[in-house]
């Protein structure tokens, strides 16, 4: 019943596909375009991060533990991706005759359960929801509709791809921001920004443009410097 399900609202999305081959274009380019995906997100935390308040130190200790919470869903749905095969990609599926090849888009992992992408945006969208419910609200509808649904309907997730990758996201957010465990992870990184601000800022610049990028550039990198170390290795 369940996987009926997975399959009719996938398809509601999908048989939407090759109607409109500029729509389909500009669905490529939100789901390539990590500015439009995170970028607004991001801005609303610092926007509250910054902006003054009575509640600003409980705010900051807020955005920084659902910060903590988005850096560990996103590696835990990955990790999980890559330790339990739960669902095939849909666009790889023949049977499914989803019309948008995307496979220059798909990442090179097992499964396509969880979204990390979901993961990563809805524990921060959870901070916001913490701090502002409007704005949470907003953010949240903004995520589904610029990082979920995109996804779907080009077949690259199921909808409880989706589902997990926010409940995962919003899970750990919420575990993360209870006030004991918001202020340990916060005080040492107040402390910092305290002490050193102009150090704090640059690294906090690196984490933003991360987590908006999802550390791709840095992933890059790193996979580049273990393909040649292997290489050396092997030709040494």
């Amino acid at each position: 019943m369940l996987q009926q399900i997975d399959l009719t609202i996938l398809q509601f999305f999908t048989q939407l596909g090759g109607r409109r081959p500029f729509f389909d274009q500009l669905v490529v380019l939100i789901v390539a375009n990590d500015l439009v995906k995170g970028g607004p997100i991001l801005a609303f935390l610092w926007w509250f991060w910054f902006k003054p308040d009575p509640a600003q130190h409980s705010r900051r200790e807020i955005i920084i533990s659902c910060m903590f919470a988005a850096l560990i869903a996103a590696a835990a749905s990955r990790g999980l991706a890559h330790a339990v095969m739960i669902h095939q990609r849909p666009f790889l599926i023949p049977g499914l005759q989803i019309s948008h090849p995307m496979q220059e888009l798909w990442e090179d992992k097992a499964s396509s359960f969880p979204s990390d992408h979901a993961a990563l945006a809805f524990a921060l969208v959870t901070g916001l929801f913490l701090i502002s419910r409007k704005i949470g609200l907003a953010m949240g509808v903004y995520a589904l509709a610029l990082v979920g649904i995109p996804r779907m309907y080009l077949g690259i997730h199921w909808p409880s791809d989706v589902l997990g990758g926010v409940a995962l996201g919003i899970g750990m957010a919420a575990l993360l921001s209870r006030e004991p465990i918001r202020t340990g992870l916060a005080t040492p990184v107040n402390r910092f920004c305290d002490r050193s601000p102009h150090a704090f800022y640059v690294l906090a610049f690196f984490m933003s443009f991360g987590m908006m990028t999802r550390f791709d550039s840095a992933r890059a990198l790193l996979k580049w410097a273990e393909t040649a170390l292997r290489a050396g290795i092997a030709g040494g």
